[in-house]
């Protein structure tokens, strides 16, 4: 499921459509509550907002990857995510 609404943002992305690109990241996000996958749509999510120009969503989305995934792959250069904003 998960993986699912992962591919389903992607392809939102891809036709510029971020705002149903954010929901299906969402969404990926509470069907994949793991250290792998959870953060990797959260990034998607972050970067999905801030082309959106929500900074302030990006950086919880960015946030939340340190705080709650410190030792994911995507946490590892999050402050250059958060400080972009």
């Amino acid at each position: 499921n998960a993986q699912n609404y992962g591919l389903q943002g992607d392809v939102a992305v891809d036709e510029g459509n971020y705002e149903a690109a954010v929901k299906f990241y969402e969404k990926a996000v509470k069907a994949s509550d793991n250290n792998t996958t959870a953060p990797i749509f959260l990034m998607k999510a972050g970067r999905a907002y801030k082309a959106l120009g929500n900074k302030v969503k990006a950086k919880e989305c960015f946030e939340r990857i340190a705080s709650t995934y410190p030792n994911s792959f995507e946490s590892r250069d999050i402050e250059k995510h958060i400080n972009s904003l």
